[in-house]
C-alpha cells in the first residue's frame, strides 16, 4: 500500500482470519468491527442490510427478494455482527504495508532522515456502495514514533550506494506498521497508536533495516 498524506491511501479489500495475539492485515471488515464495538449505540438495523451485502454476498443474493427469509436472515446476520464487534480484540494488531522515503544523512547525528507521519497522516479502506462508510480512515496518535534510521558513516554511505544508479539515489523503503485501534473519532474515522514499524529495503531483497522498538 502507498502512504497518502491528507489524501487518502490505496484500497485492499481482502480479509485475514485472525486469533487472539495473531496481527491482522489492514481490511475493511475488522475497521468495520471496530467502529461497531466502540459503538455503544450502534444502530444494527439500519447497517444489516449493507453488512449482508458486502460480507455475506451470498446470502443476500439468495435472500433479498424475498422478504421473510430476508427477515430471517436479517436477524441472523445481526446476531453475527454482535458477536464478531465483541469477539474483535482491540490489544491484537493491524499491519499496514506502506512504502517510506529516507531523507538525507545528519552526520552529527549519524542517522539518516525518516519521519513519515505527522498529525494528518491516514490510511484508509473501503468498499462502495452501501449504508456502511465508503471508507474508513485510521489516523495516529503517536505519529512520531519513527524519527530517523541510525546508522554509523561508514554503513551509512554503503547504504547509500545501493540506492544509486547513474547518479539517481531511489530511496524508497518498505514498512511494516503494526498499529492498535484505540478510540473512535466519528463514524468512519478511528485513532490508532503505533506500536512497532519493520523498515525493510528493496533494493538489496528486503532485509529488515530498522525496528523500532
Amino acid at each position: 500500500m502507498k502512504l497518502r498524506q491528507i489524501i487518502g491511501a490505496v484500497l485492499l479489500l481482502s480479509f485475514v482470519a485472525s486469533y487472539p495475539g495473531q496481527a491482522m492485515e489492514f481490511n475493511y471488515k475488522d475497521l468495520v468491527l471496530a467502529t461497531i464495538k466502540l459503538t455503544p449505540d450502534y444502530d444494527y438495523d439500519t447497517f444489516v442490510d449493507s453488512y449482508m451485502q458486502v460480507f455475506r454476498p451470498a446470502v443476500w443474493e439468495k435472500s433479498h427478494n424475498d422478504e421473510f427469509e430476508l427477515e430471517a436472515k436479517r436477524v441472523e446476520t445481526i446476531d453475527l455482527m454482535k458477536k464478531a464487534a465483541a469477539a474483535f480484540n482491540m490489544d491484537d494488531p493491524i499491519v499496514i504495508h506502506t512504502n517510506v522515503e529516507f531523507g538525507e544523512y545528519d552526520f552529527k547525528e549519524k542517522k539518516f532522515a525518516l519521519s513519515p507521519f505527522n498529525g494528518s497522516t491516514f490510511f484508509y479502506d473501503g468498499y462502495c456502495c452501501t449504508h456502511l462508510p465508503n471508507q474508513i480512515k485510521v489516523y495516529f496518535t503517536n505519529p512520531d514514533f519513527v524519527n530517523g534510521i541510525p546508522m554509523e558513516t561508514d554503513a551509512a554511505k554503503a547504504f547509500l550506494q545501493k540506492h544509486k544508479s547513474n547518479g539517481y539515489v531511489n530511496r524508497r523503503l518498505e514498512a511494516d506498521i503494526s498499529i492498535k485501534v484505540k478510540s473512535l473519532r466519528t463514524d468512519s474515522e478511528l485513532d490508532t497508536e503505533i506500536v512497532k514499524v519493520i523498515i525493510k529495503d528493496p533494493a538489496r531483497g528486503n532485509p529488515i533495516v530498522m525496528t523500532i522498538p
